[in-house]
């Protein structure tokens, strides 16, 4: 069985409970541990306001990591965070995803990745649309989807382990989610899967 590593950065600990049911519903077909990136800045008591106990499920890896970093922003520190851990340690091998505390997991997801692994099974990056919510207004638009600079969002992309290395979310920019990507994409020259298959829904869980 292949393993999943979701990254969430966190500065609302709240919504960790609503993201539980999206993250491990429906996930019989992959291992999933679930690492959570703690901005200190923004969250003093994250056990009370997480309350733990109620989010964890048996048989999986739930992880969290404290990090401050005034150069950073939008989580980018603390996704890094959560890479050091996963990349450090070769239990943890797999596929990395990148879900926001404000995101949900779209609930065919896992079934969706895992016949999009039968059939390709040598990429190793799988790029997928997203719906986007703005002023009331859901806005999806497959043309979004691709590699590079501005044109993907963090919760849109699942990358394997192995071909991260060194590479890291600039922590000073906004923008670090493509880069990151890109960065990956230049330097493995990975097969790439795209597809418009919706695998996230972006602010489903902002107050």
């Amino acid at each position: 069985m292949q393993t999943i590593n979701v990254i969430t950065p966190c500065s609302r600990p709240k919504n960790l409970r609503r993201m539980v049911d999206s993250i491990f519903k429906d996930c019989s077909f992959f291992h999933i541990n679930w690492f959570v990136g703690v901005d200190t800045s923004k969250v003093k008591d994250f056990f009370v306001e997480a309350d733990i106990p109620n989010i964890l499920y048996p048989n999986y890896g739930f992880f969290y990591d404290f990090k401050e970093d005034v150069n950073s922003v939008v989580g980018n520190a603390q996704r890094n965070v959560c890479l050091d851990r996963i990349l450090n340690n070769k239990v943890f091998n797999g596929w990395c995803m990148f879900i926001d505390d404000d995101n949900s997991v779209h609930p065919n997801f896992y079934w969706t990745f895992f016949n999009d692994l039968i059939n390709n099974p040598f990429h190793r990056v799988f790029i997928y649309s997203q719906d986007r919510k703005s002023d009331l207004m859901i806005i999806l638009n497959p043309k979004h989807v691709g590699v590079g600079y501005k044109l993907t969002d963090s919760s849109q992309f699942i990358v394997h382990s192995d071909v991260i290395g060194n590479i890291r979310w600039k922590v000073d920019d906004y923008n670090a989610d493509g880069l990151f990507i890109q960065e990956i994409y230049n330097k493995n020259s990975v097969l790439s899967f795209l597809s418009d298959f919706i695998v996230s829904n972006r602010n489903s869980l902002k107050d």
